[in-house]
């Protein structure tokens, strides 16, 4: 495994302390070891980079990330993008994250069934690169929520999976977890684009239910939640990534 050593550095180690002049060893995509001052590491035929006195940092994590998410600015509808093409832009969008520092990535959710799963895969097999993923489902979303974009003149697509009832959405969360996904995602409340983002849409018997299948298969819950009472719900059952929180009330976040 090949070992690089950077020399004349400052190096930032995210602990809060002053950056400090040193040298840091990676052995394949792991820091090896860090010196301070005047003290150097041993090359023992080791790549050398000379940082020309620049400040070196570990990389950087994004926990609520979308890279297999397509550019909605120039969408009518996300959820109209072909699974294929879905592919090649989560993979350039995972060139890009890397090559801005972020070498890790826990998904906030995807915008094709596999999207995620297959990602990281690849990168975890060195086919292509990109930051360490937490790959997750599309959004659960039940009829009627934020993400439900179908038309009852015709079948229309989204980037998200409906489930309604406690049933149902065990069943899909067994689904997806079968597929190999790291995180469920659900949406329990709504949000400004689309609808009231004070409401909470799902039920509770809905959340109860994927987490008691994420806890026992070993997952992680994810959920999409801005409303006070999605936000209790989060915390009622478990959930791992509470994501916005926007109307998270005093009183009831303090009572939890």
């Amino acid at each position: 495994m090949s070992r690089t050593i950077f020399t004349n550095v400052r190096i930032f180690d995210g602990t809060g302390e002053q950056s400090f002049p040193g040298e840091v060893s990676i052995q394949g995509n792991q820091i090896g070891e860090v010196v301070k001052g005047s003290e150097h590491l041993l090359r023992d035929g080791a790549i050398v980079v000379d940082g020309k006195g620049a400040t070196l940092m570990p990389g950087l994590v994004n926990c609520h990330g979308h890279v297999a998410y397509t550019d909605f600015a120039n969408l009518t509808e996300p959820g109209d993008v072909p699974p294929e093409e879905n592919m090649l832009i989560a993979a350039r969008n995972a060139r890009t994250v890397l090559d801005h520092g972020f070498t890790s990535i826990v998904s906030g959710s995807t915008q094709k069934a596999r999207v995620d799963i297959t990602l990281r895969n690849e990168i975890n097999a060195g086919r292509i690169p990109g930051p360490r993923m937490r790959a997750c489902s599309p959004q659960f979303n039940p009829t009627g929520g934020p993400w439900d974009a179908r038309q009852l003149h015709m079948h229309h697509e989204s980037i998200t999976v409906i489930a309604d009832g406690g049933d149902d959405a065990q069943a899909s969360a067994r689904e997806f977890i079968r597929e190999g996904v790291d995180i469920v995602k659900l949406t329990i409340s709504g949000d400004e684009f689309s609808s009231n983002e004070k409401e909470t849409v799902m039920e509770e018997d809905e959340v109860a239910a994927v987490s008691q299948v994420v806890r026992s298969r070993g997952k992680r819950l994810a959920a999409h939640a801005r409303s006070d009472g999605a936000v209790l719900l989060c915390m009622r059952y478990g959930v791992t990534f509470i994501y916005h929180g926007t109307f998270a009330s005093e009183s009831n976040f303090g009572s939890s």
